[in-house]
């Protein structure tokens, strides 16, 4: 899958059985590789006791979950 990371930013992310899960805010690259490693996603806080997140309280969903890009991100759960 390629995107350009302003398409993916401010999106709407759902789990795929249709769970909402937030916002996309920002992408976490690894320096070394340029590898997308994960997407840090604005959540409203109920997804945050479900996934894990990062310092300021984002979920982190790797971007290797990420199955669909449309109107909306759909993430896999399994």
């Amino acid at each position: 899958m390629r995107k350009f990371m302003t398409e993916l930013l401010g999106k709407r992310m759902i789990t795929s059985d249709g769970s909402m899960v937030g916002t996309i805010d920002d992408l976490l690259i690894d320096e070394l590789s340029g590898v997308v490693e994960a997407v840090l996603v604005l959540s409203d806080g109920v997804a945050n006791r479900y996934f894990p997140t990062d310092e300021i309280g984002r979920v982190l969903v790797p971007f290797g979950d990420i199955r669909s890009v449309q109107d909306v991100v759909v993430m896999d759960i399994d």
